[in-house]
């Protein structure tokens, strides 16, 4: 795929991330049980892997914060950041729905404001701060996303000017 699709791609996805996470509120303590647990699994063996799927996030998470941020990725052999498709903190994005559903109110928080302080799609524009920060930020990206698919066929064109 070349590079200009991709990006719009990229775009597209980020716009469906940010919508999705405009409705999520993060858990009280990022743990509801259900009573279902897979099969050939204990409770306490769930519990067990619930607790190992936390501490792992938290320590890809940490490690992004402290070495990477705000950059799009962490690389973790040389322990710094780099931006790989357009500085929009990739990894902070990505990581504020497993914050959400960890209960990590705190964390979901001050990223949330991060974004809606730090996230442009013009050089020299910034998203505004509002209640609904991320909502806001995917409207406004998909508005200017929508002359790229302004076509005869309705297939996208590989780039657009935000």
């Amino acid at each position: 795929m070349p590079l200009p699709q991709v990006r719009v791609l990229f775009h597209v996805i980020i716009i469906f991330h940010l919508c999705l996470l405009s409705q999520l509120e993060p858990l009280t303590d990022g743990f509801h049980p259900t009573g279902a647990v897979a099969n050939g699994v204990t409770p306490e063996e769930a519990r067990q892997l619930r607790d190992e799927v936390r501490e792992i996030f938290y320590h890809a998470f940490d490690g992004y914060m402290e070495h990477a941020f705000p950059f799009d990725e962490f690389r973790p052999l040389s322990c710094k950041g780099e931006d790989t498709l357009g500085s929009y903190a990739l990894t902070l994005i990505d990581s504020l729905d497993t914050l959400a559903l960890l209960g990590d109110r705190e964390r979901f928080t001050a990223s949330v404001e991060w974004i809606g302080k730090n996230i442009w799609f013009d050089i020299g524009m910034r998203i505004p701060s509002y209640d609904n920060q991320l909502l806001n930020i995917a409207e406004d990206l998909a508005r200017r996303l929508l002359p790229a698919f302004d076509t005869p066929t309705g297939i996208p064109f590989g780039s657009v000017n935000l």
